[in-house]
């Protein structure tokens, strides 16, 4: 099943895994509105979509297939020229895809493989040159991955691990030096671990720890003090957590809690004032959240969609490019439904 009507229901669907399901970089850090579009022509029978700057990967019977930008190579295609429509990659037998801002990630019988742009190591495979074709890293083991801006996490074990840009301590390795091999972060018993802008969450027994950029209060630290190890924030019993490029959002007890910037009143607090304390939304019974770059979107407990923030391109799909500081439930004609054979 897919659904699609409008720019917003594609990114929403992919938010919320009606039939496709986004993880990683998601619609976090750049969704602008080609990188929407893009994911709203995915192919048919995708089962997971995962967006970059202008780049998407869509998974469809396990091979993964792209569309969009291509300067570096990203869309694993063999040659750095942009595609205007969805084509196969070579890579196959794939459970997990994360979409960077130019490069991607993919998990492969627990291997992690990645493509595209690598000036900072990004890749994990040991050098910083461009990779056209996906490949594989010497990380294996791994339940879960998320593309950053610049840089990556894999779960591995419950243990984090990190690689790439590391200018404001985002790798959690106590440092500020670039990695272009997977290395530990220092954090384990982790269930969930999500790569925002320049900086990252992970959630352990419940408690959201965060680490890198913290310029807006990001980490929800109660400060504006970069961190290049990861430690625990006051928020605790959460079940879902999710970063947008410079802000975040967790769940507890179905409430959403937003913190760090915002400046199109992403965080769903009613104004459009930066906190660096994890802080209550007025979105109540949701069971699932997922941020675009400044804006989010959160399904209910009753399967009622909801979002909030930057409104430019329509992503919030109400009909308008008003911005919403405060959660707003979507009207139940918002999306059309299109079913796959």
């Amino acid at each position: 099943m897919f659904r699609k009507a409008s720019l917003s229901a594609a990114i929403a669907l992919a938010v919320f895994g009606q039939g496709v399901s986004a993880a990683g970089y998601e619609f976090r850090h750049q969704v602008n509105g080609l990188a929407a579009k893009l994911a709203e022509s995915a192919p048919k029978g995708a089962t997971d979509i995962d967006c970059g700057y202008d780049h998407c990967y869509a998974l469809v019977n396990g091979t993964v297939w792209s569309v969009g930008r291509n300067d570096s190579g990203q869309l694993g295609r063999d040659a750095t020229v942009d595609q205007f429509t969805w084509g196969a990659t070579n890579l196959s037998g794939v459970s997990v895809i994360s979409a960077g801002r130019y490069h991607g990630y993919a998990i492969k019988d627990g291997t992690v493989w990645s493509v595209g742009s690598n000036a900072y190591g990004q890749l994990g495979r040991n050098g910083t040159s461009d990779q056209h074709t996906w490949g594989p890293t010497t990380l294996t083991g791994v339940a879960e991955i998320s593309a950053g801006y610049l840089h990556g996490y894999a779960l591995k074990g419950g243990e984090v691990y990190s690689v790439g840009l590391n200018n404001y301590g985002q790798l959690g390795t106590g440092n500020n030096t670039n990695k272009s091999v997977w290395v530990s972060s220092g954090i384990s018993g982790v269930s969930s671990v999500t790569a925002g802008g320049e900086y990252g969450y992970a959630l352990k027994d419940g408690v959201v720890w965060s680490v890198g950029y913290n310029h807006y209060g990001q980490l929800g630290r109660n400060g504006t003090t970069n961190q290049t190890t990861w430690a625990p924030t006051n928020l605790s019993g959460v079940t879902q957590i999710a970063s947008g490029a410079l802000h975040g959002y967790a769940l507890k007890d179905g409430v959403v809690w937003s913190v760090g910037r915002n400046n199109h009143g992403q965080l769903g607090l009613g104004n459009a004032n930066n906190t660096s304390a994890w802080t209550p939304s007025n979105a109540s019974d949701i069971s699932k959240i997922s941020a675009g770059a400044y804006f989010a979107h959160a399904i209910g407990v009753d399967g009622s969609s909801w979002s909030v923030g930057e409104n430019a391109n329509g992503q919030l799909g109400f009909g308008d490019n008003a911005m919403r500081t405060s959660w707003e439930k979507l009207p139940e004609d918002a999306f059309t439904q299109e079913v796959s054979p």
